[in-house]
Order: C-alpha cells, then sequence, then structure tokens
C-alpha cells in the first residue's frame, strides 16, 4: 500500500529472507505485487523471515521490511506501505583519454549502490544502466553511507573497468557518500579508470613456512595515490597470482602475511605496468623479518 494515498501499489518486486540470530540472510524468493497490491509466496518452511520490497529499475518506492514466523498454518495480512525512497543523482567520468569504443563497453556494464545504515534498519540497494553519457540516477534508497561497484549483466565484476574514486564537488568521498534522510544527493561523480595491462606474479617465502591458518594477499596501490586501487588477491597454491584490468602506470606491490597471533611479514616492490601487456614480478617474502607497518587492506 501506498503510505501516503493508500492506493494498492502495482508490480512491485518483493523478496524475501530468512531471520536467523536477528540477522537477515536474503533468500532467492521473489514475487511481485499484483493489480491489486496484493502477492503471494507458497511452500515456505517453518522459521522467522522478513518480507522486502527488492530494488528494481525505475521504482523508488521503498518499505520498512515487515517479520513474519510460518509455524504450521498459513500466514495472512501482512502489509507494508510505501515511501518514496532517497535518490543520487550523478555521473560517471572515465579517467584519462580513450576512444569511443571504452565509453561503449562502458554503457555495457550497470552501476550498483549499497547504503549501509549505522541506525540498524535494514540495508539498501539499487542499480541503473550506464548512459550513454556517464549520467545515472539511483532511487528508492536509504539513509546511510553508499558504497558504488560496477558490474556486468551477469552480476560479475569487470576485468577492465575499476572505479578509482568517488567526488561530489571536487571533494573525495574516501569512507562512501552521505545519504541524509529528506535530501537529495545530486553532484555525484565517480571516476573510473580503465586497463588492459596485467600483473603476473609470484610469491617466494624464505626462512621458514607458513604456520596452520595463514594466507598470504597481494594488492598494489598506484603510486601517488592515497588509497588501494584493487581488492586483495590470494595466491593459488604454487604462490601464483595474477591481477588483471591494470592501467597503465607505475604501482607499488604490497605482499602481506596475515599470521593468527603473530607478526605479519610484508615486503613491496615498484613495478611498471604497460597497456595491453603482461608484466611478470617475483616476490621474496621473508617470514623472519621485521614486519612493516602497511595501511589496512
Amino acid at each position: 500500500m501506498d503510505g501516503e494515498t493508500g492506493r494498492p501499489v502495482i508490480g512491485v518486486r518483493l523478496g524475501l529472507s530468512r531471520v536467523a540470530n536477528d540477522r537477515e540472510g536474503v533468500m532467492g524468493i521473489f514475487t511481485a505485487s499484483n493489480s491489486q497490491g496484493e502477492f503471494h509466496l507458497e511452500n515456505i518452511p517453518p522459521g522467522k523471515y522478513a518480507i522486502f520490497v527488492a530494488p528494481q529499475q525505475g521504482i523508488e518506492a521503498r518499505a520498512n521490511a515487515v517479520d513474519f514466523e510460518v509455524t504450521d498454518q498459513d500466514v495472512t495480512g501482512l502489509l507494508l506501505r510505501t515511501f518514496k525512497g532517497l535518490t543520487i543523482i550523478g555521473t560517471l567520468v572515465l579517467d584519462g583519454a580513450h576512444d569511443k569504443s571504452v565509453m561503449a563497453k562502458l554503457e555495457q556494464l550497470r552501476l550498483q549502490v549499497y547504503v549501509r545504515d549505522k541506525s540498524g534498519n535494514s540495508p539498501s540497494w539499487q542499480e541503473s544502466p550506464v548512459s550513454a553519457d556517464g549520467s545515472f540516477r539511483l532511487g528508492g534508497l536509504g539513509p546511510g553511507h553508499a558504497d558504488f561497484s560496477l558490474a556486468q549483466q551477469d552480476r560479475r565484476p569487470p576485468v577492465n573497468f575499476k572505479i578509482l574514486r568517488v567526488e561530489i564537488d571536487g571533494v573525495v568521498q574516501l569512507r562512501g557518500v552521505e545519504i541524509k534522510a529528506g535530501e537529495q544527493t545530486t553532484g555525484v561523480k565517480i571516476i573510473v579508470g580503465y586497463g588492459t595491462g596485467s600483473i603476473r606474479g609470484e610469491v617466494k617465502l624464505e626462512n621458514g613456512a607458513l604456520p596452520p591458518g595463514a594466507r598470504v594477499v597481494v594488492w598494489i596501490k598506484k603510486l601517488g595515490d592515497s588509497e588501494q586501487s584493487f581488492r586483495n588477491y590470494h595466491l593459488d597454491a604454487r604462490g601464483h597470482f595474477l591481477i588483471e584490468g591494470v592501467a597503465a602506470g607505475s604501482y607499488e606491490l604490497n605482499v602481506n602475511a596475515n599470521v593468527p597471533r603473530g607478526r605479519a611479514p610484508t615486503a613491496k616492490q615498484q613495478i611498471e605496468v604497460s597497456d595491453g601487456t603482461v608484466t611478470d614480478v617475483v616476490v621474496s617474502l621473508d617470514l623472519k623479518s621485521d614486519p612493516v607497518q602497511l595501511p589496512t587492506p
């Protein structure tokens, strides 16, 4: 039901989440409201659940999730009252000079936003296609801190495109964009990097072996940037790793051994990456060396 007019809300996508230990876990069960605003879900096992309005392009209505419990009979009379969600309006901008074919590839992706609310309310999320001029509109959101990501049509992260930073009026938003209740967030600029270079590497352990439970992670940071540009990468069984979609430039390669209740040996190495080529690197990690304090990845 529309919380302002009291009229049925038609065609809203709804999802079901299982509630355990006061925490929600999204299930793969979805439905939509009919011409009377009604919805039905069948064959639900006993347990505690929450019904919520799922993200849907073009629909900016929100509703607080409604909890219910299935025991030994049907559950009826659930009511979700919708209200207008918050909106983020902005532009995606490619970093550096690129030909039109790169922008055409970017238009095949989707921009996703996830808003976490510190007050304990359910998080909100939404996605939008990338328009030809890079503009986007993300609606139906709740207040909180918004983090952005890019995804292919099959929801997998893209290889060649990476979000480098998010700005509002030229100010970098290091901890996400704050979405305030009652306000429309505009002027958001998302700078996207495009790269065709790769880093193929091997980490060689020296002076010992990793203890049980330890793992080695690798990440890179472009020289001159205050933040790391890529997610953590883990080694395979042979100690090898591959980082793809890296833009040309100078980078600092960081290797960190996460050791439970012990020292964290680290190593750094500066490397150069070129477009369309593979940079091979071998890094030695001394497990008995004094650790170097690195930014937490």
